[in-house]
């Protein structure tokens, strides 16, 4: 009688906790309080067979997770001892911990003389950040280049990477005294148990806040990754975690890809300020800026009654070279600044080239070299508003579109946000109408035989790695923009090799492209190397004559283009983008006072 009742007991206490789980989430995250519902409707109605089933051992009085599948107990019947390691593992030194301190840009440097300083330049613009942070290096006597091998004084941010049951939390965060907590977790049934044996509010008291990703996908990770990342960023150089090591292999890389994807070191504010903010201003009133919320109806957009074929850098570029001329006379043709020349060399057309990057000498020596230029004749230039006037000053003015960057002058425009040119005009292009998009070279991977990040002779810095000499991140203990590899969804295969930096545009272009507005849109990917692109189709080349396309009437196509990108564009400030730049402008002067 006893044991029944205390199993009633038990029983109670479980579905309590489970409810005021429901009752938390149901108002602080929605959309996984959904989830979790729905399962537990599939589950009641015997639609859904469960793998993982919560069972309390009476012989060591814990909870265990059995997997029905494998047989076995996911803490091998002994809850407890796992527990007490997990507490006992988490200290306040530089184990268990995400590391983005650049301790390069924290030592002792001589300063920069500032008139030898290109702001376009990367390296030269980090320069300047370098001179801010020395004056903070010679007050603090702290040069931080032993940042790795220190004590932590606080621990401010906590990454839970897979929750199990998740009664180890508890212990951490009374340890730790953490505010700010990502959770993770691949498998949602998993998720669901551990609802009913640990109350997740514990990891809201004291105004703490939590980030759930439950069974997200790459992009989804992303995202909420991101609204961790940007909570508090100033606690971001050091990230405790703590792994349950079961199936959460991938996490490591997608925190990885978070952590670089969000980095302040890559675009610095030197930048965005006198490289972005500055031109923007001085342009906005002499430059044609595309603005696409000027199209009246999207049906009288040209771009929309033709095929558009974009033409990216990546290795399936020259892989398609010869079906690309076979029916040029059928697409409008954008090429990157990269690819123009190559194109043109093989008697392809070239209708638009676009370009994003603002530093003169990559652009100079790679694009747009005086040789390069004596090719392009009626070609529109499809540019970010911070290229350098060098670049701008070798076309014909009246041909040059830039499109707005960080900052957005024009009610009518869309900022264009990405972190290559694939991506950037990719939208761009589908804002301004185009309905039926053709992508090639876009293939946000490396080659998977050569191991080189561009096809051959394109006007790209193509880099090449040994593949069969790969080291996780993990192995190095350290992470790069460049030179981490690591595997994706393919396109055609089932996984492709990638880099941090392609995988960073690869996420920004999917989360565009399953946006509302793009969702009817016909996007399709001739890349058959290349990384999955969500809500892009791939596309047989054998099956493309079933279009019946027409070709297009090349002696009015430039006229078309022209006047279509021209009735899209602004040349100046009207009254109400000046009015709303005095009030921004009275705001910050408002908010500058407040600190002088």
């Amino acid at each position: 009688m006893e044991e029944d009742l205390a199993q009633e007991r038990l029983q109670n206490a479980l579905v309590t906790t489970y409810l005021a789980n429901l009752v938390f989430l149901k108002e602080y995250d929605n959309n996984l309080y959904q989830r979790i519902d729905s399962l537990s409707k599939e589950i009641e109605s015997n639609r859904y067979e469960e793998r993982y089933f919560l069972e309390f051992l009476k012989e060591n009085g814990e909870f265990d997770i059995y997997d029905n599948k494998h047989n076995k107990y996911l803490y091998n019947k002994n809850a407890k001892k796992y527990n007490n390691q997990a507490i006992d593992s988490i200290n306040f030194d530089s184990k268990g911990l995400f590391i983005n301190l650049q301790t390069y840009h924290f030592s002792a440097h001589e300063k920069y003389d500032k008139s030898k300083i290109e702001i376009n330049n990367p390296s030269d613009s980090m320069k300047l950040v370098i001179n801010d942070i020395q004056e903070f290096v010679d007050v603090l006597k702290d040069n931080v280049s032993t940042a790795k091998s220190r004590r932590i004084k606080n621990i401010d941010k906590f990454i839970f990477i897979g929750t199990l049951l998740s009664r180890h939390m508890i212990g951490i965060v009374n340890k730790t005294k953490a505010k700010y907590y990502f959770v993770c977790e691949r498998d949602l049934e998993i998720f669901r148990l551990s609802l009913f044996v640990f109350d997740y509010t514990l990891l809201t008291e004291k105004e703490g806040t939590v980030v759930f990703s439950i069974m997200d996908d790459k992009h989804t990770f992303q995202s909420k990754f991101r609204l961790f990342h940007q909570n508090n960023s100033q606690y971001n150089h050091t990230l405790k975690y703590f792994s349950t090591n079961h199936n959460v292999e991938e996490y490591f890389d997608l925190v990885f890809d978070g952590l670089v994807s969000n980095s302040p070191y890559s675009f610095d504010y030197h930048r965005i300020l006198r490289n972005v903010v500055q031109l923007s201003f001085d342009r906005i009133n002499n430059r044609n800026i595309l603005c696409s919320k000027l199209k009246k109806s999207e049906d009288k957009s040209f771009l929309k009654s033709k095929p558009v074929l974009y033409i990216g850098a990546g290795p399936s570029f020259m892989d398609n070279i010869d079906w690309i001329k076979e029916n040029q006379n059928l697409f409008i043709i954008v090429a990157m600044g990269a690819t123009f020349e190559r194109l043109l060399d093989y008697g392809i057309r070239v209708d638009i080239i676009a370009s994003i990057d603002p530093s003169y000498e990559i652009i100079e020596e790679l694009q747009f070299n005086d040789t390069s230029v004596s090719k392009i004749d009626k070609q529109l230039l499809l540019l970010s508003i911070n290229t350098h006037k060098k670049i701008e000053d070798k076309f014909k003015k009246d041909n040059i579109f830039e499109f707005l960057i960080m900052k957005n002058l024009h009610k009518e425009a869309e900022l264009q946000s990405g972190y290559s040119v694939g991506e950037t005009i990719t939208t761009l292009l589908l804002q301004l109408g185009a309905d039926e998009l053709y992508i090639v070279g876009l293939d946000f991977s490396i080659n998977q035989n050569t191991g080189k990040t561009h096809a051959e002779g394109t006007k790209s810095a193509t880099k090449s790695f040994d593949l069969n000499n790969i080291k996780s991140s993990l192995d190095r203990d350290s992470f790069s923009l460049h030179d981490d590899l690591f595997k994706v969804k393919g396109n055609n295969n089932n996984e492709v090799y990638t880099n941090r930096l392609y995988n960073m545009s690869l996420n920004t272009l999917s989360e565009t492209l399953e946006l509302p507005r793009f969702k009817n849109k016909k996007i399709y990917n001739l890349s058959k190397t290349g990384a999955y692109i969500k809500n892009t189709k791939i596309f047989d080349l054998d099956l493309f004559k079933e279009k019946a396309y027409s070709d297009l009437d090349l002696i009015e196509l430039a006229n078309d283009l022209k006047n279509d990108f021209l009735s899209m564009s602004k040349n100046k400030l009207d009254k109400e983008d000046h009015n709303n730049l005095i009030e921004e402008k009275e705001y910050l002067q408002n908010l500058k006072s407040l600190f002088l």
